[in-house]
């Protein structure tokens, strides 16, 4: 896209030999020698953090904005931007379906699936964002 190559140096790095932070071997799933993570370092995956993230924000930060009077007002002293619960349970059906899709589907595709899903996380986020910037631009 910007024609340039990873630097090798770089490449040893990251599992995908890509230019980017979310592939590096530290945050993958499996070891470079393809042996799985074992207790805090299986947790500390680029996927997992991201899960419990958005699951965090998109989900339980909504919910408790709706439900709980103390957390509101917390919230809104601090003027943090809030997704709509409706976005959050769309991020809840994304990793559902592809959960789903990788139980039904045969393995070689698991990786489509997985690219899948996390462009509709990164477009849940950007239609998130859109709504919650209109949400706080004066009326007119």
């Amino acid at each position: 896209m910007f024609g340039w190559n990873t630097p090798d140096s770089l490449k040893v790095w990251n599992k995908q030999k890509e230019a980017n932070l979310h592939n590096l071997w530290i945050f993958a799933r499996e070891n470079s020698d393809g042996t799985l993570k074992q207790g805090l370092a299986s947790i500390m995956t680029a996927s997992k953090m991201f899960s419990l993230f958005w699951m965090g924000y998109c989900v339980a930060l909504p919910l408790a904005h709706r439900f709980s009077d103390k957390l509101r007002l917390l919230v809104n002293r601090f003027q943090v931007p809030i997704v709509p619960l409706g976005i959050g349970i769309l991020f809840v059906l994304n990793y559902i379906a592809a959960k789903i899709s990788q139980l039904v589907i045969q393995a070689q595709h698991v990786h489509q699936i997985t690219e899948i899903k996390e462009a509709n996380f990164a477009m849940l986020f950007l239609i998130g964002i859109c709504i919650m910037v209109g949400e706080r631009q004066p009326q007119r």
